[in-house]
Formats: C-alpha cells, sequence, structure tokens
C-alpha cells in the first residue's frame, strides 16, 4: 500500500495508507474498501477514529506504538436508477496520544478514492416487467376477441379477416413469451445489457400483439353487424312477401283492372335501425362492451 507522509504535531505520529478504487458495482449494492493507520512512534500508544464523508464518527480505538490497524467501511453506490457514473468518496482520521487530549493534539489526515457503479441490470430488471405487463395485457385482450370472433362466426358472420387478425395476434404473443424467456435467462446469468435489449424487444412484439387482437375484435364486431343487417333486410322481404300474399288471398288491395300491383321500396324499420348498428361499428367502438350486450 502508498503510504501517505504524516508530520507530527504531538508526541504520536502516524500514517494513513490510500484506498484503492474498488471494482464497479451495479446501483443499490454495497462494496467494502479498506485503509490502514500505521504508527510512526515507537513510545506511545495512540487514540484514532474516522469517518467516510459526512458521516458518523467511528468509536476511538488504540494504535500501539510501531503498530498499524487496518479499518474497513462499507460504501453504498447511488440508488437504482441513478444512472450509471461515479462518484468520489473521503475517509477522514484523526490520531492523538491518548496522554495529550483534545484537538490541539490531535493530527488529522485524509484519503479519497472513486467508487464506479453501473445501472445496467435496473435497467434490465425494469425491462423485463415491462415486458411481462404487455403480454398479460394481450393475453387478456386475444382472449377477450377470440370470444367476440367466435360468438360472431356462430351468427353466421364472415369472420374470415378477423380470423386472420386473431392468428396474427397469436404469433406475436407467442414471439413476445418466447424473447421474455430469453431476457431471463440473460438476466440470471448476470447479462443485463443484453438481458434489457431482448426485454424491450419482447414488449415490442406484445404491444403489436394487441393491436391485432383489437383489430380482430372491430373485425368481428362489423362482421356481425353486417350479418344482422342482412337478417333483417331478408325478414323484412319475407314479412312483405307475406303481407302482400295475405292481402290477394284475401280480396284486399288487389289492383284494378288497367293497374300495375305497386311494392313498397322503402326498407322496415327493422333494417334502418341495422343499418344504424353497423354505423356506429364502423365509427368506433369500446372494449368494455361485446355485442349483444354481453360482457
Amino acid at each position: 500500500m502508498v503510504i501517505l507522509p504524516g508530520t507530527a504535531c504531538a508526541a504520536f505520529s502516524y500514517n494513513l495508507s490510500s484506498i484503492s478504487n474498488p471494482p464497479v458495482i451495479y446501483t443499490g449494492d454495497y462494496t467494502k474498501v479498506s485503509f490502514s493507520i500505521k504508527s510512526t512512534n515507537y513510545l506511545y500508544d495512540g487514540l484514532c477514529a474516522y469517518r467516510l464523508d459526512n458521516g458518523l464518527l467511528s468509536n476511538e480505538f488504540t494504535v500501539g506504538p510501531g503498530q498499524a490497524v487496518t479499518k474497513s467501511i462499507n460504501v453504498r453506490a447511488p440508488l437504482e436508477g441513478s444512472g450509471s457514473g461515479s462518484v468520489e468518496h473521503t475517509v477522514y482520521t484523526y490520531c492523538y496520544e491518548s496522554a495529550y487530549p483534545g484537538d490541539p493534539a490531535k493530527i488529522y489526515r485524509n484519503t479519497s478514492f472513486n467508487l464506479s457503479y453501473d445501472d445496467s441490470r435496473y435497467r434490465a430488471n425494469t425491462a423485463i416487467n415491462s415486458a411481462q405487463s404487455a403480454i398479460d395485457s394481450a393475453k387478456s385482450i386475444i382472449n377477450n376477441s377470440r370470444y367476440v370472433v367466435t360468438d360472431a362466426g356462430t351468427n353466421g358472420a364472415d369472420v374470415t379477416l378477423a380470423e386472420n387478425n386473431l392468428s396474427n395476434a397469436d404469433k406475436l404473443f407467442r414471439t413476445s413469451q418466447t424473447k421474455l424467456s430469453f431476457a431471463n435467462s440473460f438476466f440470471g446469468s448476470g447479462e443485463y445489457d443484453q438481458a434489457a435489449a431482448i426485454a424491450n424487444e419482447s414488449k415490442v412484439s406484445a404491444d403489436l400483439a394487441k393491436i391485432d387482437a383489437d383489430n380482430a375484435y372491430l373485425n368481428a364486431v362489423i362482421a356481425n353487424q353486417s350479418k344482422e343487417v342482412e337478417k333483417s333486410i331478408q325478414q323484412s322481404g319475407e314479412e312483405t312477401k307475406s303481407d302482400v300474399t295475405g292481402a290477394n288471398m284475401s280480396g284486399e288491395n288487389e289492383p284494378l283492372p288497367g293497374e300495375t300491383e305497386q311494392k313498397s321500396v322503402l326498407p322496415s324499420f327493422e333494417a334502418i335501425a341495422a343499418f344504424a348498428g353497423l354505423f356506429m361499428a364502423y365509427s368506433g367502438f369500446t372494449r368494455d362492451r361485446k355485442y349483444n350486450g354481453k360482457k
């Protein structure tokens, strides 16, 4: 160790060793640094104490004539989320001959070191948690959309487009799960930068899966509304035909000789309502409600 020379201001004198810069640690972690106080007096005991930066002063301890005493201090890196960097710390010491207490007899020394810290572990953990949250959200949306697509298909709607959207969502969802698994593996082996990068890719895949699932939901609603319009028009036509047939059978409303029968071309109230529903489906929809009032 390098010894910093001291100048004796009293009967007791000492040298304070320098402190080597510790290895890089992760934010929020602790590391230990050591230093020694070496008495250069061979006749008297000395009483010494130390503190780190503006921290609390240690209890005084004895350093015998010609002896060296080593002390260790735990130093903590800044909290997680502080970013990566370095900070300088200083250890302050004083010693004096026990027979002569008081400030005039105290000899002060100090030595500094740099603590470097890395925030990559925190960034990786944050990215993994964000990806997991996106995956959970995508799973819920996909399941909800799948129900709507299935129900619309059961109703006879053409859900081909919605099924394609849902298929893409499923593929992207599986991709996001696979990437998150890799990210967790890299995190476990301490490769935090790699873990963060892959976790971010996982989140992107999950977010894209949610978009496709949303499109599947919307297209299923539109297809179902179209089917309802088709059914309403068909039913309206059958009812009109039935009314005309019934009227002819009863001899009512028969055209006079030379007149041409006029059939109404106006849509029924049900058809108008169905078209209005289709327009609303195209204009926008909310995920809080499923069509036909199902929750």
